[in-house]
C-alpha cells in the first residue's frame, strides 16, 4: 500500500464540505472520523497495471465519502503506508448522556503496514528505510 501526498487538515475539510447542510455536516463532524480520515484517508492500492485504487467508494450515498474518493484520486502517490496500530479509527461507541450509538470510520490495518516505532522520524525507522527502497521506484 502506498499513501498520496495530502493535507490532513484539508483532507478532512473535503469530507466536511461536502455536506451542504448544516445539520448535516455537524452529525459528521466527529473526532473518531476525523482521526480515521487524517491518518488513513490518502491510504492507495496500487495494481502491477499500476491502476490506483483508494479506500473511499465514489459511488457511496455519502456525499462526503465520495469527495474524498474524487479528491484523493487525483493526488500523486508519496510514498509507502504505514499506520502506527492494527486498528485505524474506532468502530463505534455510546454517548453516556442520549445513549445513541456512533457509528465511525474504522479499519483493521494488516501487520505488514504496521510501524509502531516510537524513535526516529515520524514514521518510524521502519517506514524510513522501506521509503528509501521504494520512492525511487514511483519516481519513473
Amino acid at each position: 500500500m502506498f499513501s498520496v501526498k495530502y493535507d490532513r487538515d484539508v483532507l478532512y475539510s473535503v469530507y466536511l464540505d461536502a455536506f451542504k447542510d448544516e445539520a448535516k455536516r455537524q452529525s459528521h463532524n466527529c473526532n473518531c472520523c476525523s482521526s480515521f480520515i487524517r491518518h488513513v484517508g490518502g491510504a492507495v492500492l496500487v495494481s502491477k497495471d499500476l491502476e490506483v485504487t483508494d479506500i473511499w467508494d465514489p459511488e457511496s450515498p455519502s456525499p462526503g465519502v465520495r469527495a474524498l474518493a474524487a479528491y484523493v484520486k487525483k493526488r500523486p502517490i508519496d510514498g509507502l503506508f504505514f499506520h502506527h496500530s492494527v486498528d485505524a479509527g474506532t468502530d463505534r461507541n455510546t454517548s453516556v448522556h442520549t445513549k445513541i450509538v456512533w457509528e465511525h470510520f474504522h479499519a483493521k490495518i494488516p501487520d505488514t503496514l504496521v510501524n509502531n516505532e516510537k524513535d526516529g522520524n515520524t514514521l518510524g525507522k521502519k517506514s524510513d528505510k522501506k521509503r528509501k527502497v521504494a520512492t525511487p521506484a514511483l519516481d519513473k
